[in-house]
């Protein structure tokens, strides 16, 4: 299995990579985009020993949900940033890029001419990101974050029309909203095909447990499936400074069952 990657969030990141320099297992990171821009950052990173496996928000989220809004300029403005930093990454060891596209999230993202700009765009991208070898992979959430949302279809849609190799799934998947009886294989059958992150997310300030009592069926069927991509464990919404050690310990120690014990690894998370 390959190392566990930590999602720094958005608030307080200095504080969690100070918490992370001091970990022996959430040594290996995702970090926005923007964070990654310059050279002091990296200089940073390699000063405390961690490594960046994958970075997220290549474009900012409320530039891609406005795209049909954005004139061709614009656009065109976007693909030269994206095309910049995915060079960037490359060159610094990171082959993966986490990527909300700001589809399927309002009524309306289905019209044709929507989903037709999007498929545009993003083979548009993808040029830029073939040379680098980078795999851009568009976010989808499970469960749907209301009942009928269209962003699992609409996501599977643009990457089956997109049909390029680099051109990857990312699951955000909230395991403690899962209804009981959920088969975690055949569940990686009907979408692993495309997948190439899967996101352990959780909300630690809303008592909201990261794998609740099914981490060893996870493992098991990761491993079954031969899951080759990253594994990657996010905390998200606000987390006080003052509780940011505390998390991170939670994690650690659960991090090390995973990945030492296996089908023993079924415990709470936090």
């Amino acid at each position: 299995m390959k190392p566990l990657v930590f999602s720094i969030p958005d608030s307080n990141q200095s504080a969690w990579l100070d918490q992370v320099a001091q970990s022996d297992v959430l040594r290996v990171l995702e970090l926005p985009c923007e964070y990654l821009d310059t050279p002091s950052q990296w200089q940073s990173l390699s000063d405390r020993g961690l490594t960046v496996a994958a970075a997220r928000d290549l474009i900012a989220p409320e530039a891609m949900r406005n795209l049909s809004g954005l004139s061709e300029t614009h656009r065109n403005q976007l693909l030269s940033l994206a095309g910049s930093r995915l060079a960037r990454l490359r060159e610094h060891g990171v082959g993966t890029v986490v990527f909300d596209f700001g589809i399927g999230r309002h009524a309306g993202d289905d019209t044709s001419s929507r989903f037709g700009l999007s498929v545009r765009f993003l083979r548009d991208l993808m040029v830029a990101a073939a040379p680098q070898d980078v795999n851009v992979c568009l976010q989808a959430r499970f469960p749907f974050v209301f009942p009928q949302s269209p962003q699992w279809d609409l996501i599977g849609n643009l990457i089956h029309e997109v049909m390029h190799p680099n051109c990857r799934l990312t699951l955000d998947l909230f395991a403690s909203e899962l209804e009981d009886g959920f088969e975690e294989r055949e569940f990686l059958r009907q979408c692993g095909y495309h997948l190439s992150v899967l996101r352990f997310c959780f909300e630690p300030m809303a008592g909201q447990k990261l794998l609740a009592d099914s981490a060893s069926a996870w493992r098991n069927a990761l491993a079954n499936y031969l899951f080759k991509g990253l594994v990657v464990l996010r905390p998200v919404g606000e987390i006080p400074v003052e509780k940011i050690e505390s998390v991170r310990r939670s994690l650690e120690t659960q991090a090390e069952l995973i990945i030492t014990q296996g089908e023993s690894a079924d415990d709470d998370f936090v």
